[in-house]
């Protein structure tokens, strides 16, 4: 087998591939992969399964995938398959990225929208004393002349 020249034209995958392979990296995609590829996993262990329980975060250093059912028979059911779907998983990953599966209690999947700032400000009464120094808690300013007596003047010489 002729030895390839570094001045070759390589496919852009080969170059990925070999980076990968000479820095012993492992592909950070993995967990984002598995989240994408959950409805595929959840349907090789049981038929209706990816319908009543969502992947919700995987954690790529400890291996752990997070399930969250939308009802209490469903988190059982997760808590049973657990095996089944460390192995499915771990298959269509091409390796063993999914080491732990942690049931979530069972509800809603969505995360709630962000609050705009405007709404926040809108939600402090307009009459609401404003916090200065001069009238926070005794805590604070204890603590603020503390770091106020440690700081050097910066004109001061040393």
């Amino acid at each position: 087998m002729q030895q390839r020249d570094r001045r070759d034209p390589t496919g852009f995958a080969t170059v990925l591939q070999s980076l990968i392979a000479e820095r012993a990296w492992d592909i950070p995609a993995s967990g984002g992969s598995i989240l994408d590829q959950w409805p595929d996993i959840a349907s090789t262990v049981a038929p209706n399964l990816a319908a009543h329980a969502t992947a919700v975060a995987f954690d790529a250093p400890t291996g752990r995938l997070d399930l969250r059912p939308d009802s209490p028979a469903y988190g059982t059911q997760l808590r049973l398959f657990t095996k089944m779907i460390i192995a499915a998983a771990n298959k269509r990953a091409g390796a063993a990225v999914v080491r732990e599966v942690r049931v979530l209690p069972e509800g809603a999947t969505t995360i709630p929208a962000p609050v705009p700032a405007a709404d926040v400000r809108s939600a402090v009464p307009a009459d609401a004393p404003v916090k200065t120094r001069e009238n926070a808690s005794a805590g604070y300013r204890r603590t603020l002349a503390v770091l106020l007596s440690t700081r050097t003047p910066p004109n001061s010489e040393s």
